[in-house]
């Protein structure tokens, strides 16, 4: 057997050194270090998401394991071939490489982007991208209908949603919600443009065409800093089944992203689909109504024909617990406008009596809160069924208990409401930041912005008022927060220019927004306007418990307050009132012995928050 060549002595080459290296083993040692290390971390990650630990553990041990190589190479290197322990020259460039590249990693290692800090703390003139997570992230555009029939353009919504609901189901991977993700449907904008507005480094786009009992899905996974592609798939289906090809096109997204998947996690995955051409397409109806309402109006009216919608999708999908969700929100506002005046009107008209109304307002959230598969979203429906309830017994814990764990990206209606009236303003501040994360377009940027201004820092409200103006340009929402902001800075004149800018006084749609042309004048302490604003608003006790509290009309106030009191929802709508009053207490707790029960029962405390100062109201 030739001897093993040796490099003459006093020289070193490159090829000397790797061999007296692997002499010592410490190929071999580095070899089952790596081996080992990748099996703990596989492990990690399971217990990570099996025991909800934080997140930040994953990048930690990532970082510990690297920084582990080195110190096992030298180890190696010293244990391997013994009284051969003399470092070369060429050795000792080796381990300086590896303990300088494990030291490079630390220094440039660097913690996500803390979205969740208020801005006030980043710097000011932020731009209209937002800003990309460290993790993988994609959003999945609306796929384009490109067949003609009268429902293809829901079907194409509906593959779209599937495909971001099983995308969102993976821990570990930021998917953009359908509300910011729809923004840009039919608008033809640059995918680089479109993930800097969304935050995201990947985009998913595709497309749709319906054909007799058949329908052809092509999707496609662009890098947004490239526009390159890294997966792209035509795939043809029976329309008895299109929604496993869902299925399959989220587990390719999520494998060219790098996200582990193993059977678990592709059964969770398959379990978040509706699986019903027809209870999808129906819902994608009822959701664009829904969302209709919400921002043009009028209100009942198209929430009556959202309804009709949703009927048909729980029709066909009994389980459909979004579908009982969104259904719920119609009797909510049956019952909200059922007081004096327009409300019977209203509930006449719907052909829905106040008592059906509510039957049926908790009959869907019981539907919703027993049928969701989101813990999380659970705990948010208990939270919402528990407010509109007369027992308040354990609303607080169930506030908290929301606010921790809250990871889905979806509505909470009433939550933050409830939650800033009854001293969770900071997790409701918290909860909205993070999920501007996956939803940076939506108007909880506005919602966040009112709660900045009602924990007492309306100039961090002015800076999430600016945040939302440049991701989605101005609208009222914007304009009604910032306005909230003038407010409570004192800023008066800039708040009453920008209310007759944009011209709420004519705004029939949105309660909130009307109700400024009371706080300006009463944060002005132009007492003299109040009995004419009292006279026009005797109809509606909402609007003129607000009036008479900012005023500083007690009389009135209770006298509203006990009228909504003994309303269905009486002491719900009060929370509600109360949090768009921004002025402390707005009653005397004597007026409203409903409402007065629940707190006791409930041992909620009851100091709401006064951000905005308004002189006429001494108490």
């Amino acid at each position: 057997m030739a001897d093993t060549p040796t490099e003459p002595e006093g020289k070193w080459t490159w090829h000397g050194a790797w061999s007296r290296l692997r002499r010592r083993k410490v190929a071999q040692w580095g070899l089952a270090y790596a081996a080992a290390a990748w099996t703990l971390l596989q492990a990690l990650e399971y217990a990570v998401e099996t025991f909800r630990w934080p997140a930040q553990i994953r990048p930690l041990a990532t970082l510990a394991a690297v920084v582990g190589l080195p110190i096992v190479l030298v180890i190696a290197w010293y244990h391997g071939d013994r009284g051969e322990q003399k470092v070369t020259g060429a050795e000792l460039v080796i381990v300086t490489l590896l303990f300088l590249t494990g030291g490079w990693l630390l220094w440039r290692y660097e913690p996500a982007a803390d979205t969740d800090s208020p801005p006030a703390a980043r710097a000011a003139g932020a731009t209209v991208n937002a800003a990309v997570p460290a993790g993988p992230s994609v959003a999945v555009l609306p796929f384009a209908a490109l067949s003609s029939g009268t429902d293809d353009g829901y079907f194409a919504d509906g593959v779209t949603e599937e495909i971001i609901n099983a995308l969102a189901s993976l821990p570990g991977l930021l998917v953009t919600a359908r509300t910011s993700a729809f923004h840009f449907k039919g608008k033809d904008i640059p995918v680089p443009e479109i993930a800097a507005a969304l935050g995201v480094a990947h985009v998913v786009e595709g497309s749709v065409r319906r054909s007799g009992d058949n329908v052809r899905i092509t999707a496609q996974l662009i890098r947004a800093s490239d526009g390159f592609h890294l997966w792209s798939e035509t795939y043809d289906h029976a329309l008895t089944d299109p929604f496993a090809v869902q299925t399959r096109i989220a587990e390719s997204v999520a494998a060219a992203l790098g996200v582990l998947l193993d059977e678990r996690r592709r059964a969770m995955m398959a379990d978040v689909g509706v699986q019903d051409v027809g209870a999808f397409v129906a819902y994608q109806r009822g959701v664009e109504l829904f969302y209709e309402a919400h921002n043009d109006g009028p209100m009942i009216p198209l929430l009556a024909r959202a309804n009709a919608e949703f009927d048909t999708a729980i029709e066909r999908k009994p389980d459909f617990a979004s579908a009982y969700f969104h259904r719920a929100d119609y009797f909510a506002h049956l019952l909200i406008d059922a007081a004096p005046g327009t409300g019977p009107s209203f509930v006449s008209a719907s052909g829905v009596g106040v008592e059906e109304a509510e039957r049926r307002l908790l009959s869907d959230l019981d539907a919703a809160y027993r049928y969701e598969r989101a813990a999380d979203q659970r705990r948010v429906i208990r939270v919402l069924r528990t407010t509109v309830s007369s027992d308040w017994r354990n609303l607080d814990e169930q506030i908290v208990a929301a606010f921790a764990d809250w990871k889905t990206c979806r509505h909470g209606l009433w939550i933050d409401q409830t939650a800033i009236v009854f001293g969770h303003g900071e997790a409701a501040l918290a909860h909205d930041l993070k999920r501007a994360r996956c939803d940076p377009l939506e108007t909880n940027w506005t919602r966040l912005a009112i709660t900045a201004v009602w924990l007492g820092r309306p100039a961090e409200g002015l800076e999430y008022a600016d945040r939302i103006e440049a991701l989605r340009g101005q609208d009222r929402d914007v304009m009604y927060a910032r306005i909230l902001a003038y407010l409570a800075l004192g800023r008066l004149d800039e708040a009453e220019a920008l209310y007759a800018a944009g011209n709420f006084a004519a705004d029939d749609v949105a309660e909130a927004m009307s109700l400024l042309g009371l706080l300006i004048p009463a944060a002005a302490g132009r007492a003299a306007e109040w009995p004419s604003l009292r006279r026009s608003l005797e109809s509606d006790p909402g609007r003129l418990l607000v009036g008479a509290a900012v005023f500083g009309d007690r009389a009135t106030a209770d006298r509203a307050a006990a009228s909504i009191d003994a309303m269905t929802l009486g002491p719900a709508i009060l929370l509600r009132v109360t949090d768009r009053c921004g002025c402390g207490t707005p009653f005397n707790l004597d007026a409203t012995p409903n409402f007065s029960r629940q707190l006791r029962e409930g041992r909620l405390p009851w100091s709401p928050p006064a951000p905005i100062r308004f002189p006429l109201k001494t108490w």
